[in-house]
């Protein structure tokens, strides 16, 4: 019997849904290690922004997660480095427009963007085994 391996391109393996949860199930781990029990897509989706496009402005982050630029700023806020916040991002002055506020993973943001890289690449591997092809 000849096992015959395909390239099996991720969005026929699990859906858009499907991927949310699992986006928002490695973000959940390592907010609730933070102790921190919930944790929101929209938290997830606008720190990977961030951290694929530091150095961007809220309005483009916003565009980037399709969500809105109220969601952002508050999602910032819960990320961010006032009292309260996780201490993942941080908000630097644009140079040439000081109403302009830059966004930037903190050495904290690194570190959790990369356990979730890691997270992310396990669970790659995870679903190459199972299915016994290659994700394009």
């Amino acid at each position: 019997m000849v096992v015959r391996t395909t390239n099996i391109k991720s969005s026929k393996v699990v859906s858009d849904e499907g991927m949310n949860e699992i986006f928002a199930r490695i973000f959940s781990r390592h907010i609730k290690e933070l102790g921190r029990p919930e944790a929101m897509v929209s938290e997830f989706a606008i720190f990977w922004c961030i951290a694929w496009r530091e150095g961007n402005n809220q309005a483009s982050i916003s565009k980037l997660a399709g969500v809105s630029q109220k969601t952002v700023s508050r999602v910032i806020s819960n990320l961010g480095g006032i009292e309260g916040g996780l201490g993942w991002v941080e908000q630097r002055v644009h140079s040439k427009d000081r109403r302009v506020r830059l966004l930037y993973l903190t050495k904290k943001g690194q570190k959790i963007r990369l356990g979730m890289v890691h997270a992310l690449a396990k669970l790659r591997d995870q679903i190459i085994a199972k299915e016994g092809g290659v994700i394009d």
